[in-house]
């Protein structure tokens, strides 16, 4: 009977607090069963408690047809809901049964404007970024082109000019591996593909090959690049081709916006084998508004648009992911028309053998 009775109850009505009734309902008839084995002449007896059993039942199913029916009612006005849109949603007043859910419309339609606003950003950034990728691969591609095709034609006869465009045409080629291989980078981080294969080497070794590198852009611009606290003898257990990444596009950074002073590359020996690297320039600095979202892929600040500054906004992203990669994080002090500090961790190498034969070889005495 007790199976057949919740059953019954389920059908009409979530059970909670309505478990009280229903429990009440069944001793009810539990109780009116005993008796009326134990003493037949106790019919009338028996007829009042099966009266009340019965309208207790009565109220049960009552109060579970209105629950029904709220719910059938909620569901029609979610229904309406979602074929909203956000402005609608705004104004849209919800029934005098259904006043608790306003909350939760609120919530809904704040989220929807929120997602809304979300895809718009990610719509506007990628649309700028086609723009500037377009732009970043049509230049050198034209160029290497132009070269190339003047060779061929034979228009150039003297061996040192064509060199010399040869030699253009292969810079403008490696420009055009470098855009590729940060498309090819960023791609890698959306899929979280991105790994890193540590190993023991010289950082002062990858220091002065960039420097190298970069030495002819600053010489043509006239401003300093320097390294300071490097020793020949440091070695630091990391990514050596992904770090060269992070110094190449933070020094690309630095150049590109400092016009006078220069840029320095700072190391500095921390406790606990870390090795602080920082990149300081003497530039224009960022802007406040734009610190929190200069790592962000693709972005580019206003006075950058407005300046023409070259870059796809996609190198300090980068930056940060390989940094990240490493288990530090990068750090960027600025301050307008003073400059820019770019700085972050790498692991410092221990020959942990050597330390520990070290340790133990015998102390020295003097006779």
């Amino acid at each position: 009977m007790s199976g057949i009775v919740l059953r019954s109850l389920n059908n009409n009505y979530s059970l909670g607090k309505d478990i009280l009734p229903a429990l009440f309902f069944y001793n009810l008839l539990l109780i009116g069963g005993i008796l009326y084995l134990i003493s037949p002449s106790m019919s009338n007896t028996v007829i009042i408690i099966l009266y009340m059993a019965f309208s207790s039942y009565a109220i049960v199913l009552y109060r579970g047809n209105l629950k029904v029916k709220t719910l059938n009612s909620a569901d029609e006005e979610l229904q309406k809901i979602t074929s909203l849109n956000v402005r609608e949603l705004k104004e849209y007043v919800l029934p005098d049964n259904l006043k608790s859910l306003e909350p939760l419309v609120e919530k809904l339609s704040s989220k929807i404007q929120s997602d809304k606003n979300l895809i718009n950003k990610l719509e506007s950034a990628r649309r700028e970024f086609l723009d500037n990728v377009s732009h970043e691969l049509r230049t050198p591609m034209f160029a290497v082109q132009g070269y190339l095709e003047t060779i061929l034609k034979n228009t150039v006869k003297d061996p040192k000019v064509r060199n010399h465009f040869l030699e253009k045409a292969l810079k403008h080629s490696y420009k055009l591996n470098d855009i590729l291989n940060n498309l090819i980078d960023i791609s890698m981080l959306e899929a979280g593909q991105l790994k890193v294969h540590e190993e023991r080497f010289y950082l002062y070794d990858l220091v002065d090959e960039i420097k190298s590198k970069f030495q002819p852009e600053v010489d043509s611009k006239k401003i300093n690049l320097n390294v300071v606290g490097c020793r020949g003898e440091l070695e630091v257990f990391a990514d050596q081709e992904k770090l060269k990444h992070v110094f190449i596009h933070l020094l690309k950074n630095s150049i590109s916006h400092t016009e006078k002073g220069g840029v320095t590359i700072f190391i500095e020996e921390k406790k606990n084998n870390y090795v602080e690297i920082s990149v300081i320039d003497t530039g224009i600095g960022i802007d406040e508004n734009d610190v929190s979202r200069i790592f962000e892929r693709f972005y580019r600040s206003e006075r950058d648009r407005e300046n023409n500054v070259k870059g796809t906004g996609m190198g300090l992203a980068v930056v940060k992911h390989i940094v990240e990669a490493h288990g530090s994080k990068i750090q960027v002090i600025s301050k307008e028309n003073e400059g820019t500090e770019f700085k972050f961790r790498i692991k410092k190498y221990v020959d942990f053998e050597k330390a520990l034969n070290h340790r133990k070889s015998p102390i020295s005495t003097y006779n």
